[in-house]
This record gives structure tokens, sequence and C-alpha cells, in this order.
């Protein structure tokens, strides 16, 4: 079997001692990182990273959940009425749009009315906020958060499952 040569003998440095009156030659090599060892550890990162991108989308979305039941507060009065949509190419639905007064707590402490309407059909979900009487502003409620949660649950999953397939893949070749 013959041995190879050519870049190896560049990155290894040349050390002589004399010992007993003879000259010993030997090669030291500089630390290198295995390739094997080098791969799990960006494997497992990139894997690792996911479960947290998928761990902090999670947070983030029960937070909003939270906050918005927090917000909400108290119902004072809730009510339901039928109107009729007009759309841009000309037709018209009925639709069911149901509203609760609410007070809200803005996140500087301060209380208002507000109005939580739900438009059915659509699915949406708007708060809106009075300032003297007046509405002061809308802010849209998500309701598909059922959706970004399951997401954010497969990242996680999907970030444990393909680095434990890494790692026994990598282990199986590599005898580690």
């Amino acid at each position: 079997m013959a041995m190879r040569r050519g870049s190896r003998s560049r990155d290894r440095r040349t050390i002589q001692r004399y010992d007993r009156g003879v000259l010993w030659t030997h090669y030291e090599r500089p630390f290198r990182v295995p390739r094997k060892i080098a791969l799990l550890i960006v494997v497992n990162g990139a894997c690792l990273l996911a479960v947290l991108a998928g761990a902090v989308l999670l947070n983030e979305i029960l937070k909003l959940r939270s906050d918005g039941v927090r917000t909400y507060g108290t119902s004072v009065r809730a009510d339901s009425s039928t109107y009729t949509s007009y759309h841009s190419d000309g037709t018209t639905s009925m639709e069911t749009k149901s509203y609760t007064d609410v007070s809200y707590v803005d996140n500087h402490g301060n209380r208002h009315l507000a109005t939580v309407l739900d438009f059915h059909e659509v699915g949406e979900r708007v708060l809106l906020v009075y300032h003297d009487g007046r509405p002061e502003m809308a802010i849209p409620v998500s309701q598909t958060s059922g959706y970004w949660i399951a997401s954010s649950i497969t990242i996680m999953v999907s970030g444990i499952g393909i680095a434990i397939a890494a790692n026994r893949k990598i282990a199986r070749h590599w005898y580690l």
C-alpha cells in the first residue's frame, strides 16, 4: 500500500533532537478538528437553532394569546347583528357580526372602553378601542394562532429528529 504524499507534508513541522548521540527526526502535525467531529458540531448546531427558533416562535404566540385574554378584560355587553357586505366585484353577501364591549388595558396601564368585533364568515376579529366616545384605533386580532403553534412545534420536533438521525448515521459510518 503506497503512502500518500503531497499537501500533508506541508502542514507538519519537522522536529530534530539528539538522544544518546543519535539524531532523531519526527514530525509534529498541528491540531486539526477531525471531519466527523466538525460535521457533528455543524449538524447539531443547525438543529439546535431550528429548535430554538421554534421555541421562540411558540413563546411569542403564547404571549400574544395571553396578552389578548388579559387585554380584553371583563365583558360589559355582547350582541350580534347581520349586515350586508358589498364586494368590489359587484356581489353582495349577508354576514353575521357579533360584538362584545370590553374594558381594554393598554401597555401603559390605562383603561379604555373597547369593542371586539367578530366577523364569522371570514374568521376575522378586530378590537376597536374608543377614546372620548369615538373609535380611536382598530387592532386586528389573529384567529390563526393555532396554525402557528402547530408550525412552531413541527419545527422543533423536526430539528430534534434530524439531529438524532444525523448523529446515528455519522456514528454508524465513522466509528466514534
